[in-house]
């Protein structure tokens, strides 16, 4: 079990790191592709139109349908491990449906627009198609080509565990070990008996799923094949491995689950993902982080510019200590962060241990005001400029709750799934607050999932509205 122990029980490095790594690069690549589009937009207008107002719709149309086009297609999830023919495959599919529409576009609309010759309007458009057409395709090559001299197999693919054994599943790894499903890497498997994998490290038995119960394991995942799951033990494993920080993935038979499930791709494998995450597909993680940083520096120099010397005046005449109560929280894939807010309490020894409850007598007056109205919380944009957290998400626990939490809650650590959040789901549905039995945070954790599973903009902009408007009404669990 020594390789298993190397691989799977670091808790203070980023074994997800990889993965964190190919979604920055998918990120790069769509500014990047949004960037020369709008480049190319710029000096065909100048070459084929006289108006210069042409030139704002074009580039706003043209980007929207690249939009459009690759969020339809999922053009750019895990776009980084695929493997080189889905990516031209569909790199040429987006160029024709982005073809069709940019000759729809110049020749339908802008019509009236145009005084070149008919002959000369057609080799313009062309050429500017062309010319993105030939970026998109250099750029995939020099992106493979980067790839495939820098790649380290182990640090840019995510491991995964095999549990049972089908013919299904004997496929899924043959083509794994055989380099067909790059984005993947097997570390081994647990079955009731060793059986022939090339280059596959036999776990045990399913009694060995026991010995991953200490690990820690972010962003890595496990693939259980259906049949399995007609063991007990393969079952209880497969609801407590989320806590381990492992995505539960379910290989189809014919047996059924108990709860919906997503359906995914695999290679040339449909899977049941355990869980519905559109937060993992790049568009929609790009959208939220704009917005964050948007969102956010409008708050800081709106806002917090000004008022926290405003604050800071009347924290320090009611009671002496720090302006700012930095304490440390459970982040993203349950990595420690500094969480900032001002600081509410009188300077005491149980800060870091003992939750607020109902007429503490360390809140200060001053502190009151600002928990009833959550202006304590404001600071918190700067942890989302700094990227550790989001406007809207979980709100991150302290490490003393998160541990004890985690012991007896099911599937209490998928909330560390995404980044927490000054403001949540369960917030404003009346799970904020002091936790006064465990039913309170079974319905904060469930809350949370849920908002993970069901995230969209148009939510997070809602969430935003009821925060607001709860510190306006008042909340009577803010205290």
């Amino acid at each position: 079990m020594s390789y298993l122990s190397h691989a799977f029980t670091e808790k203070n490095t980023m074994p997800h790191r990889s993965y964190m790594l190919s979604q920055r690069i998918n990120k790069l690549l769509i500014v990047l592709d949004l960037l020369v589009l709008n480049l190319l937009s710029v000096w065909f207008v100048r070459e084929f139109f006289t108006q210069s107002p042409v030139l704002l719709a074009i580039m706003v149309l043209q980007t929207m349908s690249w939009i459009i086009i690759t969020v339809y297609m999922n053009y750019y999830h895990r776009f980084y491990t695929r493997e080189s023919v889905s990516i031209y495959l569909h790199t040429t599919k987006a160029i024709v449906y982005f073809s069709l529409i940019s000759y729809i576009l110049f020749f339908a609309v802008f019509n009236a627009q145009i005084e070149a010759a008919d002959a000369g309007n057609i080799l313009y458009v062309t050429l500017y198609i062309g010319a993105f057409v030939l970026y998109l395709y250099l750029s995939r090559l020099v992106l493979l080509a980067y790839r495939r001299l820098h790649r380290d197999a182990r640090e840019l693919t995510s491991h995964i565990i095999f549990i049972g054994s089908s013919e299904s599943l004997f496929q899924v790894m043959g083509d794994m070990t055989g380099g067909k499903i790059k984005e993947y890497r097997a570390a081994g498997y647990f079955a009731p008996e060793p059986y022939s994998a090339a280059g596959m490290t036999y776990f045990g038995d399913y009694n060995a799923l026991d010995s991953l119960h200490e690990g820690r394991y972010v962003a890595h995942e496990i693939l259980i094949c259906l049949g399995a799951m007609k063991d007990e033990r393969v079952k209880a494993f497969a609801d407590r491995a989320e806590n381990l920080m492992l995505r539960v993935n379910y290989l189809p038979s014919y047996y059924e689950i108990n709860r919906p499930v997503s359906m995914k791709q695999m290679g040339r494998f449909p899977i049941l993902a355990l869980r519905e995450e559109p937060l993992g597909v790049e568009w929609n993680a790009m959208l939220k982080n704009i917005f964050d940083v948007a969102f956010s520096l409008i708050v800081f120099f709106g806002l917090l510019i000004w008022l926290i010397p405003i604050i800071a005046l009347l924290i320090r005449l009611e009671s002496k200590g720090p302006i700012f109560f930095v304490q440390q929280r459970s982040g993203h894939g349950n990595f420690v962060f500094k969480c900032i807010k001002f600081r509410t309490m009188r300077v005491n020894n149980e800060a870091n241990s003992k939750q607020a409850t109902k007429g503490d007598a360390r809140i200060t007056r001053v502190g009151a005001f600002l928990r009833k109205t959550s202006i304590d919380e404001l600071p918190q944009f700067i942890n989302v400029l700094k990227g550790e957290m989001s406007v809207v998400g979980p709100r991150p626990h302290m490490l003393s709750q998160t541990e004890d939490f985690s012991k007896i809650i099911d599937h209490y650590m998928v909330r560390h799934f995404i980044k927490p959040g000054i403001t949540g789901w369960a917030q404003v549905t009346g799970y904020r607050g002091e936790i006064h039995t465990e039913a309170d945070i079974r319905n904060r954790v469930a809350a949370d999932i849920w908002y993970m599973e069901n995230w969209s903009f148009i939510l997070d902009l809602k969430i935003i509205f009821l925060t607001v408007w709860k510190a306006v009404t008042g909340d009577s669990k803010a205290y």
